[in-house]
């Protein structure tokens, strides 16, 4: 629904995101509403004691081709 409304009212073409790549459950959730992975960021986000890899996810709105 989202979505939608930011295609049609705010004229959006696609949305991008972050997530750590050992947050499994946070990328599934990504890819069933849409988002696919498009990069990494390697060592990019501080946390824990320790630097973590970051993937880099989009998601296409309105119909848009990838």
């Amino acid at each position: 629904l989202m979505q939608d409304y930011l295609a049609r009212v705010w004229s959006l073409r696609k949305l991008t995101l972050r997530v750590r790549t050992d947050n499994a459950a946070a990328i599934a959730c990504d890819q069933r509403v849409g988002f696919r992975t498009c990069g990494t960021l390697t060592r990019h986000h501080w946390a824990d004691g320790a630097f973590h890899d970051v993937v880099l996810m989009e998601c296409f709105l309105g119909g848009a081709a990838a």
